[in-house]
């Protein structure tokens, strides 16, 4: 599970640095899944 939110970040930032269309629903994705991923952390960590 954290390798798939951690490749839900990467793609999104990925059509980011090109001419993708709808760029704020792609930061949402990203931003999203960046929380969830940093959730598999341990509390210390964070």
């Amino acid at each position: 599970m954290p390798a798939m939110r951690l490749s839900l970040v990467a793609g999104p930032l990925r059509l980011l640095d090109g001419d993708f269309p709808d760029r704020d629903a792609m930061i949402r994705i990203a931003e999203y899944n960046l929380q969830q991923a940093l959730a598999f952390l341990p509390a210390e960590d964070r």
